[in-house]
């Protein structure tokens, strides 16, 4: 993981992830179902001024082992996914409180989650947090 820390400017990270999940079937190991072997998370972020901040996120993970005749001799095609947030941060008395929203997804890129079977979708959602 690389990251740059900023209050000022553009701040953000790059990382990747190497990860292998197997299962022992029948006497042999085998990639698990859901398994991922790739994955590379970019983020950066910008203040905009007035305690509002705009972050992006993009996402590629590997494509997952695809069952041939019970093995898992191949994999379908990766996943990128394009996120979006925004984030206010304010003061109330002692507590620092920050509002946000964030769209997962924002492209609505397709998703396969099964072999053949893929998804479109967009998951927005709202929430704050406070800090004492």
């Amino acid at each position: 993981m690389a990251r740059r820390r900023s209050t000022t400017g553009v701040y953000g990270w790059a990382s990747y992830t190497l990860s292998l999940s197997e299962r022992l079937r029948d006497g042999r190991w085998r990639p698990y179902d859901f398994d991922r072997t790739h994955l590379v998370n970019l983020v950066a972020g910008i203040p905009l001024g007035r305690s509002w901040d705009l972050g992006v996120r993009l996402q590629y993970q590997s494509g997952k082992p695809e069952p041939v005749l019970g093995e898992a001799v191949a994999r379908n095609a990766g996943y990128a996914r394009f996120d979006v947030r925004f984030d206010k941060h304010a003061a109330w008395r002692n507590w620092i409180l920050d509002f946000y929203v964030d769209i997962t997804n924002v492209a609505v890129m397709p998703e396969e989650i099964e072999a053949g079977r893929k998804i479109r979708y967009a998951l927005p959602t709202a929430g704050v947090r406070g800090r004492f």
